[in-house]
C-alpha cells in the first residue's frame, strides 16, 4: 500500500506511569485493514514493544514508528462512554471512570477534552511484564 492515501477513522489514547511505563493505544474501527487496535508498550528501560493483531497490521505499524520488539497477539479494545478497556496479550488496562479503583497504572492527573468523565479518567488492572 505504499504511495497511497489511507484513510483510519478511530482514536488514540496514551497512559503512562510513575514507574516509567507508557501505552498508547490505537483504536481504529475503519480503516483500510478493517476494525483494529494495536498497543505500544514502552518500558522504563526505553524498550518499546508493538502488541498487534496481526502480520499484516504489525508491519504497517513498523514501518511507520520504531520497535525493538513485535509481538503478534489478540488485541481487543472495548469503549463503553469515557471508558476504555484493553487487553492485548498479557497487558490488561482499563481508563476510564468506570474501570474500577486505580493500581498500577494511573491516568494524568487531568481529564483530557475528549473524557466525559465527570470525577476525570482513572486506570485499573495494568499487569506489568507486557
Amino acid at each position: 500500500m505504499t504511495g497511497e492515501r489511507l484513510r483510519f477513522d478511530g482514536w488514540i489514547a496514551g497512559v503512562g506511569t510513575s514507574s516509567g511505563t507508557r501505552l498508547v493505544v490505537g483504536h481504529w474501527p475503519r480503516s483500510p485493514f478493517g476494525a483494529f487496535s494495536d498497543v505500544m508498550v514502552e518500558h522504563p528501560d526505553g524498550e518499546r514493544v508493538l502488541l498487534a493483531p496481526s502480520r499484516r497490521i504489525a508491519d504497517f505499524v513498523a514501518a511507520t514508528y520504531r520497535f525493538d520488539r513485535i509481538e503478534v497477539v489478540p488485541v481487543a479494545v472495548t469503549v463503553s462512554g469515557a471508558t476504555w478497556r484493553v487487553e492485548a496479550g498479557r497487558c490488561t488496562c482499563g481508563c476510564g471512570p468506570d474501570a474500577g479503583p486505580p493500581s498500577v497504572c494511573c491516568c494524568p492527573p487531568y481529564r483530557p477534552r475528549w473524557s466525559a468523565a465527570p470525577s476525570g479518567p482513572r486506570c485499573a488492572m495494568f499487569r506489568p511484564g507486557c
